[in-house]
């Protein structure tokens, strides 16, 4: 379904309400950016038929925001609804491919997990139950049976009881002095020394977790998370982005690469030897062959395109293309030497 279409639903359920009770025309405040209602993350059901949501809210008195998972027609003839919600946050709200059960992430138990729902909100248990919590991305696998995500760990820790009992003697200690020996060591706002991101699968039904991306690395990078995990078409792997050239250097590029992890264990294959921004945004086209994945490559001097299809034994490119198509056109570069070809979608002239 066309972005465009997803983004034009998500205003209207904005927007609706506001024209059903029309009032004089006047200024904006801030009060009225505080309680704005967001809507967010749009994700179609296998079937095409429904949207969930999350839709976030802001009361004025408070300031607390909260989420809460939301379900509307694709079609746009009946109103949005309540799936998901309480007083608690819920949302990144994902489908199996089934269409029968709702994955999400809440912190209605303290720290943010995964649950499982029905389709239609009910039921909700536990799937994961890590002392970080978990983090987004969010997603399913395509035999619908295990689902990824990320969490911070220690990288020090073999095992969650290490990650736990680390976590706990840090937050107990009265001693908050930082000893900043690497980068990176803060973000924004957040500390980030001796914490790093890893992936992490969990099985749905049992809950059994693993960690996937051991090691002192960020996998993927921290505030790059956004389209940089997805599984392999046979479940059996996941491709994420990260950038493993070393400590310190790690902070004074852009490099990342795809590397790909098998979700039973054992060392990640680095797929991706572009020395720039590589993600795995364009992933969804890795159904095109199970041993070739689709990347979008981020742009060097004298690079020419964005885009690339590479094999994910060998770690060579076969072929690039840019990722996004310029009006009705698709780009794509073969690249052998001397050798460029312009194509156009069929039927389109």
């Amino acid at each position: 379904m066309p972005r465009t279409f997803l983004f034009a639903l998500c205003l209207s359920i904005i927007v609706s309400p506001l024209t059903s009770n029309a009032q004089p025309k006047r200024a904006m405040t801030i009060d009225d950016l505080i309680t704005t209602v967001r809507v967010s993350d749009p994700h179609v059901s296998p079937d095409g038929k429904r949207v969930v949501f999350t839709r976030t809210t802001t009361p004025l008195d408070s300031g607390r925001r909260n989420s809460d998972i939301w379900v509307v027609a694709s079609d746009g003839l009946s109103a949005a609804r309540q799936l998901i919600g309480g007083d608690k946050s819920e949302n990144t709200a994902r489908f199996t491919p089934d269409g029968k059960r709702i994955v999400f992430i809440s912190n209605r138990d303290g720290a943010p997990q995964v649950y499982v729902a029905d389709a239609e909100g009910r039921d909700a248990k536990h799937v994961t139950k890590l002392s970080a919590g978990v983090q987004a991305p969010l997603v399913v696998s395509p035999d619908g049976k295990k689902v990824a995500f990320v969490s911070d760990v220690y990288p020090q820790c073999k095992d969650e009881e290490c990650n736990r009992r680390t976590r706990e003697a840090a937050e107990k200690d009265p001693v908050k002095v930082r000893v900043l020996t690497a980068l990176p060591y803060r973000h924004w706002d957040e500390w980030r020394a001796n914490i790093r991101h890893h992936i992490f699968v969990a099985d749905i039904e049992s809950g059994e977790t693993r960690d996937i991306t051991p090691g002192d690395f960020d996998s993927p990078p921290h505030f790059y998370e956004d389209g940089a995990i997805t599984f392999s078409p046979d479940s059996r792997s996941v491709a994420f982005v990260s950038n493993r050239d070393g400590k310190d250097k790690e902070m004074m590029g852009t490099n990342q690469d795809v590397w790909l992890a098998p979700i039973a264990g054992g060392e990640a294959k680095k797929v991706t030897m572009n020395p720039a921004a590589d993600t795995t945004r364009v992933l969804s086209g890795w159904k095109i062959s199970g041993d070739q994945i689709p990347t979008a490559g981020g742009v060097r001097i004298g690079s020419l395109v964005p885009g690339c299809l590479r094999s994910s034994d060998r770690g060579e490119t076969h072929l690039v293309r840019i990722a996004r198509s310029f009006g009705r056109r698709i780009h794509i570069l073969a690249r052998r030497p001397q050798h460029l070809f312009h194509g156009r979608r069929e039927g389109t002239g």
